[in-house]
């Protein structure tokens, strides 16, 4: 496996959606001084898409 091919039985859609749900939720929080949460979000984001 090279860097740009995803990892066994995750498909390139599945981790475009992902990460655009990941990059939304740091937008959303980008404006707090200290984000708290977002190892959180992004972690249900990533569980959530794989599954």
């Amino acid at each position: 496996m090279n860097q740009t091919d995803p990892p066994d039985g995750v498909d390139k859609d599945t981790i475009r959606r992902a990460m655009r749900r990941v990059l939304q939720a740091e937008e959303d929080k980008l404006h707090m001084d200290n984000p708290l949460g977002i190892n959180n979000d992004i972690q249900s984001i990533i569980e959530d898409e794989i599954k």
